[in-house]
């Protein structure tokens, strides 16, 4: 049987949680000696919130509160399965074909009576703004229509941004 490859993320918990463990240890084997939490804190260079909290961690869950839930942090997206149905999907891949933005199209599905009401209330969050959130364009950047939207022109540099610090020759 072959094991699959651990994430970093779980490398990093797993450290966490020994190094939990090491401390919590030491917290016992400083106890068993009759120090106080202070004294153990001062010994161990550990705040006394954070003893306090592994050793009240183990004792209400055992070795499982040792593991940490780091992997729940940051900024979760909005945009998902689960908001947008695949009728809302179509809609916005339909006009991003036809050279519409992301913006102007998820505006569109809002004000469309397909829309499914999760989505809506979604959309609408950021309708003055119009300013998504970066799991909106992950989200639908999936659909591989991003070339099909119409780029801007590029426009030609204007003179003072064609001028160089030492340029030697004369602008025409």
């Amino acid at each position: 049987m072959t094991r699959l490859p651990r994430s970093s993320v779980d490398l990093k918990n797993e450290r966490r949680a020994k190094r939990r463990l090491h401390r919590l240890v030491a917290l016992f084997a400083l106890r068993a000696e009759g120090k106080s939490f202070n004294q153990c804190a001062t010994a161990l260079r550990v705040p006394v919130a954070t003893l306090w909290r592994l050793d009240r961690a183990y004792r209400t869950k055992g070795m499982a509160g040792m593991k940490t839930k780091y992997a729940n942090c940051g900024r979760h997206p909005l945009a998902n399965h689960s908001i947008f149905s695949m009728a809302d999907r179509s809609f916005v891949r339909l006009h991003l074909v036809k050279g519409v933005g992301l913006p102007s199209a998820l505006l569109r599905l809002a004000d469309s009576a397909n829309c499914s009401p999760a989505a809506r209330t979604l959309i609408n969050r950021y309708r003055h703004s119009r300013d998504f959130p970066p799991s909106f364009y992950q989200y639908f950047g999936g659909l591989g229509l991003q070339s099909a939207a119409v780029p801007h022109p590029a426009r030609k540099a204007s003179r003072r941004s064609r001028q160089r610090v030492g340029h030697t020759q004369p602008l025409k």
